[in-house]
């Protein structure tokens, strides 16, 4: 029997998949803030810094801000390509409203680096980005150099119990997805879990006034159909089962 528990953890973290950087509490605002939008269907991207190519890819709900506190460092030696879903930050949700949506972004992230010439680019992914960038790396493991994968897992159906399989773990993506619809269209529940996620998150009172404020902005439609999304919570990025136990 799957437990609740993880279940109960596992929806906390999709709720907001946000990261707060070890840094100042008050940020001025990066580079990558300023630089000119490159708007695609189902991502926008600003490109600041000269060097080796580096992409950024924030969780659930979250802004191309949160990494605000690593961008500038980054940009003295990498040319940084921060990523920012359709939906989140305010923003129009593009094609995001259609079923498919993580397909979406790692297509878009294909044309990113075939068209700006990248190579293969270090790429790095928090929560539902670190899934993005798993997907991809499957999906073109030619046009990734190294991928840097924060709160995130290529199966997360272990979340739920170390031997789970995705038809195990769908009744449990269901129940996850629903729940979330519930909340997700209400403003009021809202807006409760946006500060319940922000108080659990983040460490200070400035970080979890900007937790909460990107929770609420985020496009609610674009989170539901986010959770719609049967990748979002069942893909399996792992290595086939002979190569996993040589792992092992």
């Amino acid at each position: 029997m799957i437990s609740h528990l993880p279940l109960r953890i596992a929806a906390s973290l999709f709720t907001l998949g946000v990261v707060l950087q070890p840094t100042q509490g008050h940020c001025a605002p990066s580079a990558a803030a300023e630089a000119p939008v490159i708007q695609m269907p189902h991502i926008s991207v600003v490109a600041t810094g000269r060097g080796s190519p580096v992409i950024l890819i924030p969780g659930l709900s979250s802004p191309r801000a949160v990494w605000d506190g690593v961008v500038p460092d980054l940009a003295r030696s990498h040319r940084v390509y921060v990523v920012q879903v359709n939906g989140f930050g305010g923003d129009a949700p593009g094609d995001n409203l259609k079923p498919g949506i993580l397909d979406g972004i790692v297509a878009n992230l294909e044309t990113l680096i075939v068209r700006e010439k990248l190579g293969k680019p270090a790429i790095v992914g928090h929560s539902m980005g670190g899934l993005v960038s798993l997907m991809f790396a499957k999906a073109h493991p030619d046009h990734v150099g190294r991928l840097m994968i924060m709160d995130s897992l290529p199966f997360y159906g272990a979340l739920f119990a170390p031997t789970a399989t995705v038809d195990a773990v769908r009744p449990q993506a269901a129940a996850m997805r629903d729940m979330f619809f519930a909340t997700a269209a209400d403003p009021a529940k809202r807006d409760a879990n946006a500060e319940r996620t922000a108080n659990a998150l983040a460490a200070t009172p400035d970080a979890r006034a900007k937790v909460k404020a990107w929770g609420i902005a985020a496009d609610p439609r674009r989170r539901r159909a986010a959770c719609a999304d049967k990748r979002t919570c069942t893909p399996d990025c792992e290595p086939p089962q002979r190569e996993k136990q040589n792992r092992w």
